[in-house]
């Protein structure tokens, strides 16, 4: 059994434009190989952590908030 890849199986699947199909065929590659590098990988994780993924700086101060009658308040 062939695999099968893509929306249509052996017939295609991208909504791309032709245009951008050789520029995003070449990012796939790249991306397969920078991906195979640990390097790469630790600082790629270490950027959705400490950049992406951090807490909301937003801290909700509920002592300030009763003053201000009953609203949520944010600093």
């Amino acid at each position: 059994m062939q695999k099968q890849e893509g929306r249509y199986n052996g017939y295609g699947g991208a909504y791309m434009p032709e245009l951008l199909m050789a520029p995003l065929e070449d990012l796939r590659l790249k991306w397969n190989i920078l991906w195979s590098d640990a390097a790469f990988r630790t600082s790629f994780f270490n950027e959705l952590t400490e950049y992406a993924g951090r807490p909301t700086p937003l801290t909700e101060v509920p002592h300030f908030a009763h003053h201000c009658g009953s609203i949520r308040v944010f600093l």
